[in-house]
């Protein structure tokens, strides 16, 4: 396991159309093109933070087929930890991108880490359940061949609980269907000792996320996850890139510049982990 493990997503496809062109996904011709540029100049920053970075930590990144397949084959070829993204674009209930045919694309790309995003809501258990249902199938094939299996779930809070308990309710009764991710990937909490109560349930490592909030929010996260001891990195990625590529698209920030931004911002997180 790779410990601390500093990954920079950007498998955002709805959002990313969205915040840098305020055009909807999917997108084709021209806006496509753009699109590609950009992850993959986030994927340049990638390689220049980690040109300079001289701590124990791996870096790594978490991408798209759809708009990031140049981006996969370059950091296969490089090397870099690769998490590849399964989930369609824009559902409450967790669907493949690619149906039923999401085996032969994992299988052919082999990535570091299968990730899915699931949205769940302790209570709603009309949804949960049909979300539940994928997801073990996922898990079930992620054992069976050998890839690792990366577990994003944005949780509503429970009336009358706080984050930590309505994430550790939605972490059993994952377990309780035999869900089983290699890495839970998490959104942050506020004080150390809430990870502590998430650790004692989960029974696989935990990362913190950013979800797109500022940067003074995201460090009081990356603080709150590094101090816990319970928590091995972080997966930030709006924060990081989203500002320099609104400057790129709107011409006040050059390419090269807007790469040594990104990755200046994604050091700045490793920094604060590390520092913390």
């Amino acid at each position: 396991m790779m410990i601390p493990l500093f990954i920079l997503p950007f498998d955002h496809r709805g959002s990313f159309a969205l915040d840098l062109l305020d055009v909807t996904f999917p997108v084709h011709g021209k806006n496509k093109k753009i699109l590609e540029e950009c992850k993959m100049m986030i994927y340049e920053a990638v390689l220049e933070a980690k040109s300079t970075y001289r701590g124990s930590g791996a870096l790594g990144v978490l991408v798209d087929e759809e708009l990031g397949s140049a981006v996969i084959r370059r950091a296969k070829k490089d090397g870099i930890p690769l998490s590849l993204t399964t989930e369609a674009s824009g559902h409450d209930v967790f669907r493949f991108v690619h149906g039923a045919a999401f085996g032969v694309v994992l299988n052919k790309i082999h990535p570091t880490w299968a990730k899915a995003l699931a949205y769940y809501t302790v209570g709603d258990e009309k949804k949960n359940k049909a979300t539940r249902k994928k997801l073990r199938q996922l898990s079930d094939f992620c054992e069976k061949e050998g890839i690792d299996f990366m577990l994003e779930v944005l949780v509503g809070e429970e009336k009358g609980k706080g984050k930590e308990e309505s994430v550790s309710a939605m972490i059993r009764e994952m377990q309780n269907d035999g869900i089983a991710p290699s890495i839970w990937k998490l959104e942050g909490l506020e004080k150390a000792r809430d990870w502590d109560v998430v650790a004692k349930t989960a029974n696989a490592p935990l990362i913190v996320l950013g979800r797109g909030e500022s940067q003074k929010q995201v460090d009081a996260w990356v603080k709150s996850a590094a101090q816990s001891g319970r928590v091995m990195g972080f997966a930030i990625g709006r924060t990081v890139f989203l500002k320099p590529l609104q400057q790129y698209i709107a011409g006040t920030l050059t390419k090269k510049s807007t790469i040594t931004t990104i990755a200046k911002n994604y050091v700045h997180a490793i920094k604060v982990w590390e520092d913390a």
